[in-house]
């Protein structure tokens, strides 16, 4: 009798985005290590956030975080 594998998570992908309870994936703004003397503080307060993924790549992104 064969087992079938949920498949493993994968760790690049489940560092970079989270799901949320109802199920919709959040990330972080990027361009936010270095050379941040040149953007307005407005925009670097912005980009301290998480923002929701576009939905479009969800199941793309879905496929690598089974466990989540």
């Amino acid at each position: 009798m064969a087992i079938m594998s949920a498949g493993k998570t994968n760790k690049s992908v489940s560092k970079r985005f989270k799901l949320t309870r109802k199920g919709k994936l959040m990330r972080k703004h990027s361009a936010v290590n270095h050379f941040n003397a040149r953007r307005s503080k407005k925009n670097m307060r912005q980009k301290r956030k998480s923002f929701a993924y576009a939905t479009v790549n969800d199941r793309a992104v879905k496929q690598y975080l089974p466990f989540n």
